[in-house]
């Protein structure tokens, strides 16, 4: 058996209030590639949680490269969004490149003001797209 590296990297993200009680979170990840089951990636695997009384969600993403011997591990966190989530009807899906998340607020109010202020994550997060991509780091 083979031993492969891990790289641990933190995915680019964008975020659109759909203004319906909706908003769309999006996951740039690199080499993520959909199967006919939009929740499992070729080669890999994502976990999802919802936490902090649905306020926050973790997501892992891992993707296995058998031709370079590698384990991409792509993970985010918020820890406290703008409102509460309602997690039954919110989802994620797998597409190329991208993992999509459905986050359907508990209370219809405007986020991309607070979003633009302060970033996804309300309590802690400080953290820009540009800073997540300069935080990439092999393990």
């Amino acid at each position: 058996m083979t031993d492969f590296t891990t790289i641990s990297r933190i995915p680019r993200v964008r975020t659109t209030d759909m203004n319906d009680g909706t908003v769309e979170v999006v996951l740039f990840v690199q080499g993520l590639e959909p199967t006919k089951d939009k929740f499992k990636p070729k080669h890999g695997k994502v976990s999802f949680d919802w936490f902090n009384d649905d306020y926050g969600f973790t997501v892992e993403i891992e993707i296995k490269d058998n031709k370079a011997k590698t384990i991409t591990k792509w993970s985010r966190q918020a820890e406290r969004m703008p409102t509460k989530i309602n997690r039954r009807d919110s989802k994620w899906t797998v597409e190329k490149g991208k993992l999509i998340i459905t986050i359907v607020k508990a209370v219809a109010e405007p986020w991309m003001k607070k979003v633009r202020d302060k970033g996804l994550d309300q309590a802690s997060s400080s953290d820009t797209d540009e800073e997540a991509e300069g935080n990439n780091a092999e393990k």
